[in-house]
C-alpha cells in the first residue's frame, strides 16, 4: 500500500485475491453442511417430542474441512447409529473428490413435562397434587409425560425428590412390547409391504422407538411400537 498526500493506493496481487475467494467459497460450503446437518438432527429428534419442544444443537467440525477442496456436488452426511440427544459423531464425504471429514454434534432439548411436586417414596401411586408441569432439559433421550392424566395412578418403582422428572423409567408400566418376547415386524415402502417375526430387545409402549431383532436375518434394528406386539421397522 502506498500513500501520496490524501491518495491511498492498495495493490492486490492475483494470488491473494484467489486465496480470499477460495476462503469465502469454503466458508459458504461449511455453512451449507452445518445447516443440513442441523436440519437432519432436528427432524430425527423432534418427531419423538411435542412440537413445543426447543432443540439446541452445537456442531464442531474437524480441521480437515478447512483444507479440502469444496465438493462440486452435495456432500453425503451420515452417522453410524440412530440419531439421539447428546453427543454423536457424524461424517461428511465427497465421493467425487474422495475426501472425508468428521463432525461432532451435541444436542439438548427443553420441553414442558411432568415433574414431582414433592418427595415421593417407592411404591407410591401418583395423585394429581403430586405433579407439576415444568420445563425439563434433556441431554439424552427419555420417555416423558406431557399431560397430568398420563401419570395419574402410576406406581413408582423408585423414590423421587421434589423437582425430579417423572420419566417412564421411574414407574411400573404395562408395556405393549416386552423385552425378550416375540413381536411382529412390519416393513413399509412405496413399492412393498412385508411382515416377519422378531424379538423385542427393549420394553416399549405405543409410540416408543425400541430395539428389535429380526429372527430371520439375525439383524438388530430400530422401530416404532404401533400396537400390542407390533413394531414398524424404520
Amino acid at each position: 500500500m502506498f500513500a501520496f498526500g490524501m491518495l491511498t493506493c492498495v495493490l492486490t496481487f492475483p494470488s491473494q485475491a484467489l486465496e480470499a475467494a477460495n476462503e469465502v467459497h469454503a466458508q459458504s460450503a461449511l455453512l451449507g453442511i452445518s445447516n443440513r446437518l442441523k436440519s437432519t438432527i432436528e427432524k430425527a429428534i423432534k418427531r419423538r417430542y411435542p412440537e413445543s419442544a426447543t432443540l439446541d444443537i452445537k456442531l464442531r467440525f474437524s480441521k480437515a474441512l478447512n483444507h479440502v477442496q469444496p465438493c462440486p456436488i452435495e456432500p453425503i452426511i451420515e452417522t453410524k447409529r440412530e440419531v439421539t440427544l447428546g453427543s454423536q459423531k457424524w461424517f461428511v464425504r465427497c465421493p467425487s473428490l474422495g475426501w472425508k471429514a468428521s463432525a461432532m454434534a451435541t444436542s439438548r432439548l427443553s420441553v414442558l413435562a411432568a415433574t414431582a411436586s414433592k418427595t415421593l417414596k417407592k411404591g407410591y401411586r401418583i395423585q394429581s397434587a403430586d405433579i407439576l408441569l415444568s420445563e425439563v432439559t434433556l441431554t439424552k433421550d427419555a420417555r416423558l409425560f406431557y399431560q397430568i392424566d398420563e401419570v395419574l395412578g402410576s406406581k413408582l418403582k423408585r423414590s423421587v425428590k421434589k423437582g425430579d422428572t417423572l420419566s417412564a423409567q421411574r414407574f411400573y408400566l404395562d408395556y405393549d412390547v416386552e423385552k425378550g418376547l416375540p413381536v411382529s415386524l412390519i416393513y413399509h415402502s412405496k413399492t412393498f409391504s412385508l411382515e416377519t417375526q422378531g424379538v423385542a430387545l427393549e420394553d416399549g409402549q405405543v409410540g416408543d422407538t425400541i430395539a428389535i431383532k429380526n429372527l430371520q436375518s439375525g439383524r438388530q434394528l430400530r422401530g416404532q411400537v404401533v400396537e400390542k406386539n407390533l413394531v414398524r421397522v424404520f
